[in-house]
Parts: structure tokens; sequence; C-alpha cells
């Protein structure tokens, strides 16, 4: 038969407790990843800003000022041009000028990579 020593044995029990903590943490982890509300004002009060590159058209009509047009206007350009880099960007938007995309700019972030 194979025998482990008293320290193996130790070792061996240290490690199967580790495992179960870091099952444990990636169980809440990911649970908690999973949770987004459901209403629109509740998640955006939670980050403040939304993603403008990966934006659903209802995120994008809790923002004041968005009706249903824009929010059909900034999803085309998004999937016509690529991605938002900043405000500029935002300008080029038919029926958005300087002056909105300045009042828009503080609902959005335009990160390409985070979602």
């Amino acid at each position: 038969m194979f025998y482990f020593t008293y320290r193996e044995r130790r070792w061996l029990l240290f490690l199967a407790g580790l495992l179960c903590i870091g099952s444990i943490v990636r169980y809440f982890q990911a649970n908690k990843a999973i949770s987004r509300p459901d209403n629109v004002s509740d998640y955006q009060k939670k980050i403040n800003k939304i993603n403008i590159n990966y934006a659903t058209s209802s995120d994008l009509e809790g923002i004041p000022g968005i009706g249903p047009k824009l929010a059909y206007a900034i999803i085309e350009y998004r999937t016509k041009q690529a991605f938002f880099y900043g405000r500029n960007d935002l300008a080029k938007i038919k029926g958005v000028g300087a002056k909105k995309a300045h009042e828009l700019e503080g609902y959005f972030f335009f990160s390409v990579g985070d979602r």
C-alpha cells in the first residue's frame, strides 16, 4: 500500500481546504455577476453609466432625452460604423448635435472591451 506521512497528510488537508474555499468564493462571485436588475433605472443607479457600444434599445431609451427613434439611430450607427470612441462619434448621428452629445456624454462610457 501507499502511505502518506503526517506532514503530507497535513498538506493534503490544507490543499483540500483551499479548494473548498476557492469553490465557495467562485460560486458567490458567479451568482453576483449574473444578478442584473430587471429595471433599467435601477441598473443605471448602480453603475451610473452604460457602455454605449453594448447598450440595448431599452437601456438607451431609459436615458433622458433618448426616445425610440434616437435609440434606433444609435444602434444603427454602431452596427454600420463599428464602435463609439468618444463624444465626437456620438455627434455624428443624425439628430444629435454637439450640444446634445455633450449632454448625453454623462450617461455613457465609450469602452470597447468592457461590457
